[in-house]
């Protein structure tokens, strides 16, 4: 179990490529519940279904992160915002999304940039967030991540 003082935190990965899967993705905080994560500073392109996301738990971050997506048969949306509650003994809460890029394409070819569940507490810092940034192309990753 982690604390607000504590914060289980996922920062500066790089990811490339993902897929093909109908429900997995780039990063996601929180599934079947979880707390005090945050998600910062991360790069994803074609991460496989979506790029980011929150699934349930209380007190999450996930900001300045720049997800890109091309169309593929998998994609589906660039950032999702989603609470579990049927699945965890409680409601998402405190959920911040802020300061992120997004340029996503989904699989029916338009614009796919995010998903907030209509059951969801709206994100605190949403306004901040750009949506089909047409700077974030596949060019934000190298074209072969090599491990250091």
């Amino acid at each position: 179990m982690f604390d607000a003082s504590n914060p289980y935190i996922v920062r500066n990965n790089w990811i490339r490529g993902g897929g093909p899967s109908p429900s997995s993705g780039g990063i996601l905080l929180g599934d079947y519940g979880g707390s005090n994560m945050i998600m910062e500073d991360n790069i994803l392109v074609n991460p496989g279904q979506y790029g980011i996301a929150v699934a349930g738990g209380s007190n999450m971050v996930m900001r300045r992160n720049k997800v890109y997506g091309e169309q593929l048969p998998w994609s589906n949306v660039g950032i999702v915002v989603v609470n579990w509650t049927w699945q965890t003994d409680g409601p998402s809460e405190n959920i911040t999304v802020a300061h992120n890029r997004v340029n996503w394409i989904g699989s029916h070819g338009g614009d796919a940039p995010f998903w907030v569940w209509e059951e969801m507490q709206w994100p605190i810092g949403w306004d901040t967030n750009t949506f089909q940034d047409p700077t974030i192309t596949p060019n934000i990753l190298p074209a072969e991540i090599v491990g250091v």
